[in-house]
């Protein structure tokens, strides 16, 4: 993606998906070395930036 140029609808969906996707994977191998409390604190942001995603996603559609 070249600077300054816009996320498309379809691929922040699909980012927001795949982080999603990556989290819980990455949640699977997490608890068995480290505290759950960490990775609640990870979980909470990589859900809001896929959210966020899906918003700016949607936002960008109507325009």
């Amino acid at each position: 993606m070249q600077s300054g140029e816009a996320i498309q609808h379809g691929d922040a969906a699909n980012l927001a998906e795949a982080l999603e996707i990556w989290m819980e994977a990455y949640a699977a191998q997490w608890s068995m070395a480290s505290r759950d409390s960490e990775l609640q604190r990870l979980q909470e942001v990589v859900f809001r930036v896929a959210d966020h995603l899906r918003s700016a996603s949607r936002v960008q559609s109507v325009l």
